[in-house]
Formats: structure tokens, C-alpha cells, sequence
């Protein structure tokens, strides 16, 4: 197949923010650093981050770059001179002391730099200076000549200069003259290093290699050498273009800008090879070209012109493989091409009817006999290469731009379909069908339908209601599924089996003579992207090729594995149009495409896994005391506190591609059981973590792709003070010290509610008792007062008849007595309703010596009893408020009583 390299211009849309990139390197981690006209990028194949003036580049026109051995970027500036930007990767800085003026300020010409620590700059002055390392002195090289033009270090370390005056190569500590081949005098333009060791030099006349002390390979040629790639071919910059040239083999490169399809306005001035193989081209104008290192898998095929192999229109409306394996393609501008694909030669046959702006669909078919039918603009062509004989019939249906397709049988029977006609027509030219679809057994909404015919004579159609195929003796399609969803396209294996694309999946059948029987499915569950595939074809491997407009599926079915081929792949194109996907004799594949042209792809030369890709980790985020931080997370290592939360890592898998089909998995070891799938999220989030050592594993892919290695980081969450051994010791004293105050306090609090409890119980005792002593007083004094009244009334009746003044005073001695007894009574009733919190007090007049003089006659008897001397009548005296009888018997004061 045609070998043609076509590198694709990247743009916005790309993650590029300008196209004024003077010079790109790589690191060690796989970032592809560019300098630039608005700052130094960091660009990871999807997206680019800006380092400018607030990182200290205060003049952010960069024209000079180098990445050393240790990750520090270097980076040369139009005024402000050489900087450059640590590993932490924060803010530009000078290096090394006493940094010459030539350095310091002004134009950078050229930096390069080898395994070591040494640096070597072309200063403003064009001349070369060395920084042995980076806190050391700067040192002028004297390199006998009146300018240094270019550097460049070999691949065994080795500096080589190229001056006004000839190639020189750094040894023994000083610049010494290299060989030149003859007539190679004079000024060096360009000096590259050969990855297959030494380095190539070119005065812009003449361009040879210099190894192991010998020069060869001198060639002439005109132009600029720009990069000698790892499979030794050599690019060049011509005022033609860039070419390609792979021994005595030049071949032009096409350049198609993404403002339009001019290939002569692309001026490439550097080029670099990064470690995946992918060739950057930097233009000034023009920004940046990328040409992925699988681009021999895959071959666009643009529209020709300025001597570049290609169609002879833009859009491809029909193809068709031939039998001697060329390729027919009916061009948008009214031309039928025959090309071959393997040398990219092609001839002109047809003008047809539908060129200009309002071209018309096409089918378009070889019969067995080599010729070729076309259907167009309400025409069926026959075309016959080897007479150069043309027939044309009507089809009978005014042109449209429905979609048309047309397939030939073996038996050479035409059929014609379209989303409102089917025909059929005889190898001879007469029409033996003409119906349209729903009188025939087929939906009569189906926009795009496409017919096969199967190797056996089996003709098949398909539509929304499944596959269908022709039932000649009913002239009519028949179901030839029992249930079935819509197909979009159809193709055959070589092993006599169909393969269907359905909406989200593929599925291979075979016909038993009665119906379909399923094989296999592929959906989603088997990696199956969500698309509808239009275009389908099996290669002579029985892989099955579905193009979409997303790109290409490969499916292999013996390995059950899907791919989906992109920009990651080295696909130079994204969408395949519907029903122009071909099988060449040649066992390649052709397709025609949106973006204009076609696409070629060598079924055999598509490697089934690429390199594994470059992930990165990119920062670490914890919140910790309930604010946000980063930690930095270039080391294997990462430190962490126990009480951090929402511990993020978040990772990204350099390489291009689509970011949507990029998958994650993350692994915790100890913790998860297997790989958590996190899809195109490059982000794991684990709450908390506890104290310890955690290893964190991380894997990525593009797409189908192959994993990367995996990234390891291993989270050290340092314990806090309370969960060492000491910590721990002083929590367990404190937590002692507080169980034995607690149990102190418990049992001071239970003491006082056992107290309390025994008071009430004691009240409760008290209070009962006096209730039962009163319930007793008020009885007794229910029993004492009634005799009681009954002698006090007998002691009244007696004084009232005739007595002795002995016995009248005896008489009422008894019924003072008597009365006595009930007042005491009362009393006592009293005392018990005071106790009882119920006494009352009734306010009335009464004579104090009057209570005294019977409180003495009471109480006469006791004191004669007790020889107190207190007889007869007794004398009242006041004195000191108190009245008291004359012996101190008794006395009564109004604010206190007592008896004595």
C-alpha cells in the first residue's frame, strides 16, 4: 500500500493556545515543553498549561529550549536571556555565578546540554559559554571561529558545534576541528544527532554524517535538514515543502493547514522525535504538526495536486474495488479515477453526471466480467475498461439526493436501492424490476439502505425491521429474522458468515437456507462503543472494520477483542462515511471520509497494541482543618496527617486522544479486592484514611488501547499525638483519673440520695405516727369528754342544793377538776392539729388574773401534795410584764410561760 505520511496541524481546539512555537523538548516524565510567543507550554497531548510573567518570565518570547538530565527547563529569550525553571516547576530563576552579559540578557541562539550537569549556551554574542553545574562558574569555550551557529550532543554525550568556520568537536576539555568531507568548508547550518549514533551535519549544500571519527554518507541537496527520525529516513525542509527521503527514496509530505488546502504556504522550521515515536514539526506560522509514529498503518489520500499522489476531487462519492486491485473512485468534480494503491498512481476513465456544487449520490459496483456500473443523476453506466466501451440507460426516477446503492451478483444481475426506489436490472441492460420498497416487503422510511449479494446468490437488503432477503419465487423480501432491530450495514466474511451493525453493537450470523441463526453478539458488555456503524467490512483475517462517525472500530473476533481507533491510534481521520468501506484484492481496506479524500489502511501492518502510554500524577488534594491544600506529588512519597480528609489523586495520562475514551483504574492494596474503575474521571477520592503506610496503584488507556505502567504512591498517614504509645499512655491515665472522679462523685451522689431517702422515709414515719396519735387524742377525747361532761353537770346540780360550805367548796373543786380535764383535753386536740399544721386560733377577750386565779386552783392540789406551801388564796403581783403568785409557785409573762 502507498506509503504517505500526512501530519495534522494542531490548533485551539487541540489544547494549543497559539501557533508560534520556536522550539519543543521532551522531559524525563513525557510532557512535550514548547517555546513559545506568549510563554513557556507544558503540552500532554489534549491540553497545555502557560508558564508567563507572573512565574518571573518577564519576556515571554521564547526562541530557544532544552530540558536537562536532571528535569530543569532551560529556556532562551529574546531580551531577557537564558532562565530557567526548577523541578518544583514555580518560578524562573538565574543559574550558576557570575553570569555573563552575553547570558544574562539578550538573545539565547542555542542551548544544549548532555548526561551531565554541564550546559551550553550561544549568548546574544554568538559565542559559546559552559555551565560546568549549577552553582558554578560560567566559563567562555573558545571555539575558533568568529561565530557558533549550532549544538547538538550525540547519543554518546558528546558536544558538537557547528561555526562560520567549519563542525567542531568538544574533547580533552577544549572545541577540536572535526572532519569535513571535501568541498563542506564553511559555515555550519544545521547539526543533528543520529539515533543510530554520531551526528549529521549540512553547510546547506551538501549534508554527511561524522561517527566514530569518519565522515560518510555526504549527499547533496538543497534545504534545511530538519531531523534524522529513529528508522533512519531524513526530513527536510525544501522551498517546495518538506520531504521525506529514505535512501535513494524522496518523497514530497503533504501540508494541509487547517485554514484551508494550500500545501505550499507550510514553512517547517524545526522538527523533534519524542520517545513514543511521534514526529512534532514546528512551523512559525503555521504552530505545530504532529505525524504519530503508527502513521505507516494508515495512508490519507487527499486531493491531488502540487505532484502529491491523490484523487482528483475532494469528496470520494462512491468506491469500488477492482479486480486487479485498484480502487475506482467517482470524484465530487465529475471524474471516475482508477488509482493504485500501492504506488499512488492513477488514470482518469469517465466524466459523469454529477459535478458541481449540487453533485449527486452515487453506486457504484464491478460485475464479474471487470466491468464497472454506476448509477448517477437518473443514469445506470456501464463502463467497460478494456474496450473503452460506455452504455447508458434511464432509470426512470428523477435525480434526488437520497442515498444510492448498488450491488452486482455473480450471476450479474444489477439491483439499484434507494430510499424510494429498488431495481433490477440484467447484465445486458434491461430492467426487469421496478418497485418501490413497501411493495416489495421493505420500509419505505429507510434513508440509507444497502444491498449485498453473497457469494451463494443470496441477495440481501437492510432495513428498520432487521435483514432481509429476496424470495424469487414470491419476487418479494421476506424477513430473515424472526425478531430483529434495524441494520445499518451488512457485510460477508470469507467463511460464508454476515456480520450486522445494529445500533451499539455488531453481530455475526449465517443463513441455514430458512433464517438467520446468531453466532455472537458484541455490545457494550464486550467493550463496543455506543455508536451506528454505516460502513462495515471483514478483512481476509475475518477482522471486522466498522466506520462510524467516530472513527473505526476493529473488532477481532477470535481474540474477542474491540478497539476503537482514533487520533491516538495514528487514525489521520475521525469520520468514515456511510456504505463506502472496501475490500481490495489486495487485502487493504479503502474508505472514503469527511474531511475529503480517502483513508487506506494495511490490515496486516495495523499493530494490535501500541507502547503503553505516559500517566502522571498529578497533584494530591486533602482538606485539612476544613481548608483545601496540594501536596506535592513527584515523590514516590507522600506525607499525610490522620486527620486529613477527602484525600484526591488525580492523575493524567499524557499521549493524544480522546479524552472521553480515556479509561482510569485505581487499586488500594489491603483495602480494595481489584481495580476500581473510575472511566474518563482521573480522580480517586478516599474519605480518610487511617494511620499507616497505604500503596496506591494506578493504571490508564486510551480507549481499547494498552495499559500504561502502573504509578505507585505510597501515602505515609502519620498517626496524631493522641494514637502513638505515648499518646496513648496519656489518654489512658486521663481516662483513669476521670473513672475514678466520676466513681468518686457516683458514690458521694448516691450517699446523699440514700440520705435523702432515709429522710423521707423518716418524715413519712413521723408524719404517720402523729396521724395515728392524733386519730388516738381525738378519740380518747371523744371519751373522756362525755363523763366528763356528765360530772361537771352532777357538780353543778349538787352546788346548786344545800351544802355545807365544806362540802359546796369540795363539790366545786370537783367540777373545776372536771372542767380542767376537758381543757386538757383540748389542749391536746390542739397540740396534735399543730403538729398537723391544722390548728387554728380563735381571738376573743379574756382576764388574765381570772385564767391565774383557776390555773392556781388547779394546781393547789398538786402543790399541797408536794408541800409547796402554796395554800390558800393566792396573791397576784405584776412585775417585769409577769404575774406570779407570792410564792413562786407560778408565773406567766405575756411573751413566754413557764412553771416552776
Amino acid at each position: 500500500m502507498l506509503d504517505l505520511p500526512w501530519p495534522r496541524q494542531l490548533g485551539v481546539i487541540d489544547g494549543l493556545p497559539t501557533t508560534g512555537i520556536h522550539a519543543m523538548a521532551e522531559d524525563a516524565t513525557g510532557y512535550l515543553w514548547m517555546a513559545s510567543s506568549e510563554g513557556l507550554l507544558r503540552f500532554d497531548g489534549r491540553r497545555s498549561r502557560v508558564w508567563g510573567d507572573e512565574h518571573g518570565l518577564h519576556d515571554t518570547t521564547l526562541c530557544a529550549l532544552h530540558v536537562d538530565a536532571a528535569d530543569r527547563v532551560w529556556v532562551g529569550t529574546v531580551s531577557q536571556g537564558l532562565l530557567m525553571l526548577g523541578g518544583d516547576r514555580r518560578r524562573f530563576e538565574r543559574a550558576g555565578t557570575q553570569m555573563p552579559w552575553a547570558v544574562r540578557s539578550g538573545t539565547i541562539h542555542g542551548i544544549a546540554g548532555g548526561g551531565g550537569s554541564t550546559l551550553w549556551v550561544i549568548g546574544s554574542d554568538h559565542r559559546l559559554y559552559m555551565l560546568p553545574a549549577l552553582d558554578a562558574r560560567w566559563q567562555v569555550v573558545d571555539a575558533a571561529a568568529d561565530t557558533v551557529t549550532a549544538l547538538a550532543i550525540d547519543h554518546a554525550g558528546r558536544l558538537w558545534v557547528g561555526t562560520s568556520q567549519g563542525l567542531r568537536r568538544f574533547a580533552d576539555g577544549r572545541l577540536q576541528r572535526a572532519g569535513t568531507p571535501p568541498a563542506a568548508d564553511g559555515p555550519i547550518h544545521a547539526v543533528w544527532p543520529d539515533p543510530q549514533g554520531g551526528i549529521h551535519a549540512s553547510n546547506g549544500v551538501r549534508t554527511w554524517r561524522e561517527a566514530k571519527g569518519r565522515t560518510s554518507g555526504t549527499t547533496p541537496g538543497t534545504g534545511r535538514p530538519l531531523l534524522r527520525s529513529a528508522d533512519g529516513a531524513l526530513w527536510t525542509q525544501r522551498d517546495t515543502g518538506l520531504y521525506l527521503s529514505r535512501g535513494t527514496h524522496t518523497q514530497r509530505v503533504p501540508l494541509r493547514p487547517l485554514q484551508g488546502p494550500s500545501t505550499r504556504a507550510v514553512e517547517i522550521d524545526a522538527a523533534v522525535q519524542d520517545w513514543h515515536g511521534d514526529i512534532w514539526f514546528l512551523s512559525t506560522s503555521h504552530g505545530v504538526w504532529r505525524l504519530p509514529a503508527r502513521w505507516r498503518e494508515f495512508t490519507a489520500l487527499p486531493m491531488a495536486g502540487d505532484g502529491l499522489p491523490g484523487i482528483r476531487s475532494h469528496d470520494a462519492l462512491a468506491i469500488a474495488g477492482a479486480a486487479d486491485g485498484r480502487l475506482w473512485v467517482a470524484g465530487s468534480q465529475g471524474r471516475l479515477q482508477r488509482i493504485d494503491l500501492r504506488t499512488g498512481a492513477s488514470s482518469d476513465h469517465l466524466d459523469l453526471p454529477h459535478a458541481g456544487p449540487g453533485a449527486q449520490p452515487v453506486g457504484m459496483a464491478e460485475d464479474p466480467q471487470r466491468r464497472l456500473w454506476i448509477a448517477s443523476a437518473g443514469q445506470l453506466t456501464r463502463y467497460d475498461p478494456a474496450r473503452g466501451e460506455v452504455r447508458r440507460w434511464s432509470l426512470g426516477w428523477p435525480s434526488t439526493d437520497a442515498a444510492l446503492h448498488l450491488q452486482v451478483c455473480p450471476d450479474g444481475t444489477v439491483w439499484l436501492a434507494d430510499s424510494r426506489h429498488i431495481q433490477q436490472w440484467s447484465e445486458q441492460g434491461r430492467q426487469q424490476l421496478a418497485q418501490p420498497p413497501d411493495t416489495l416487503g421493505l420500509s419505505a422510511s429507510m434513508s440509507r439502505r444497502q444491498l449485498l449479494c453473497s457469494r451463494d446468490g443470496v441477495l440481501w437488503a437492510t432495513d428498520r425491521d432487521g435483514l432481509k432477503t429476496w424470495d424469487a419465487p414470491r419476487g418479494r423480501f421476506v424477513a430473515a429474522e424472526r425478531t430483529g432491530a434495524a441494520v445499518a450495514a451488512i457485510a460477508e466474511a470469507d467463511d460464508g458468515s454476515l456480520w450486522l451493525s445494529r445500533q451499539d453493537a455488531l453481530e455475526q450470523h449465517r443463513w441455514d437456507g430458512r433464517a438467520l441463526q446468531r453466532l455472537r453478539r458484541f455490545d457494550g458488555a464486550q467493550g463496543y462503543p455506543l455508536l451506528r456503524a454505516e460502513a462495515l467490512v471483514v478483512d481476509g483475517q475475518g477482522v471486522v472494520w466498522a466506520g462510524a462517525a467516530r472513527g473505526m472500530v476493529r473488532l477481532d473476533p477470535a481474540r474477542g477483542g474491540v478497539r476503537v481507533l482514533g487520533s491516538a491510534e495514528g487514525l489521520p481521520v475521525q469520520e468514515i462515511l456511510a456504505h463506502r468501506l472496501v475490500r481490495l484484492g489486495t487485502g487493504a481496506l479503502a474508505a472514503a471520509v469527511r474531511e475529503g479524500g480517502l483513508l487506506l489502511i494495511d490490515p496486516a501492518a495495523v499493530v494490535e497494541r501500541g507502547p503503553p502510554p505516559v500517566l502522571v500524577v498529578n497533584a494530591v488534594r486533602v482538606e485539612r482543618n476544613g481548608t483545601p491544600v496540594t501536596v506535592r506529588a513527584d515523590a514516590a512519597n507522600v506525607a499525610l496527617a490522620s486527620s486529613d480528609r477527602n484525600i484526591q489523586i488525580a492523575v493524567n495520562l499524557l499521549g493524544a486522544g480522546d479524552a472521553d475514551r480515556i479509561q482510569h483504574r485505581f487499586r488500594l492494596d489491603g483495602h480494595d479486592p481489584d481495580w476500581v474503575e473510575t472511566g474518563p474521571v482521573a480522580l480517586r477520592t478516599f474519605a480518610r484514611l487511617p494511620p499507616g503506610e497505604h500503596r496506591v496503584e494506578i493504571q490508564a488507556r486510551h480507549g481499547e488501547g494498552t495499559w500504561s505502567a502502573p504509578s505507585e504512591r505510597l501515602l505515609q498517614v502519620a498517626p496524631g499525638w493522641w494514637e502513638t504509645a505515648a499518646g496513648k499512655g496519656v489518654l489512658l491515665m486521663l481516662v483513669t483519673l476521670v473513672v475514678v472522679l466520676l466513681g468518686r462523685l457516683v458514690t458521694c451522689v448516691l450517699r446523699q440520695r440514700a440520705a435523702l431517702r432515709e429522710a423521707r422515709v423518716q418524715r413519712c414515719l413521723a408524719e404517720q405516727a402523729s396521724a395515728r396519735r392524733t386519730r388516738f387524742l381525738g378519740r380518747l377525747g371523744r371519751r373522756i369528754r362525755i363523763p366528763m361532761t356528765i360530772i361537771a353537770g352532777w357538780s353543778e346540780l349538787l352546788l346548786q342544793g344545800p351544802l355545807s360550805p365544806p362540802q359546796q367548796a369540795r363539790a366545786d373543786s370537783l367540777r373545776r377538776a372536771g372542767l380542767h380535764l376537758v381543757q386538757l383535753v383540748d389542749d391536746a386536740l390542739d397540740l396534735a392539729s399543730i403538729e398537723a399544721g391544722r390548728l387554728q386560733l380563735d381571738h376573743v377577750a379574756f382576764s388574765p388574773v381570772a385564767l391565774l386565779h383557776d390555773l392556781h386552783a388547779l394546781m393547789a392540789p398538786v402543790a399541797d401534795a408536794k408541800a409547796c406551801g402554796c395554800t390558800g388564796a393566792a396573791t397576784w403581783t405584776r412585775s417585769d410584764g409577769c404575774w406570779a403568785t407570792r410564792g413562786g409557785c407560778v408565773r406567766y409573762c405575756s411573751t413566754w410561760s413557764a412553771m416552776r
